[in-house]
């Protein structure tokens, strides 16, 4: 190995941790997330009331790919680098 590839990498190791920390923060912050959602509407699903069971939203979520919903959040929201 030449020395400036062992250079790049103990240099490029600082970014590359600090970008698992981030991706693992993400994940935990989703799974919460989701799991509050999934409880909720699975409630609302369950519901005996007509108005709340929202069988039209669940409906809307299996029939719009998931990518359609990557590009609205990224092109949408200044948060997620859009």
């Amino acid at each position: 190995m030449d020395n400036s590839v062992i250079s790049l990498l103990f240099t490029s190791l600082p970014l590359l941790f600090n970008g698992v920390i981030q991706t693992l923060w993400i994940a935990v912050y989703s799974l919460c997330i989701s799991t509050v959602c999934g409880i909720v509407f699975g409630i609302f699903r369950m519901s005996s009331i007509r108005g709340i069971q929202m069988r039209t939203y669940v409906e809307i979520f299996r029939a719009v790919p998931v990518l359609v919903f990557m590009f609205f959040f990224f092109s949408d929201f200044p948060f997620c680098g859009g």
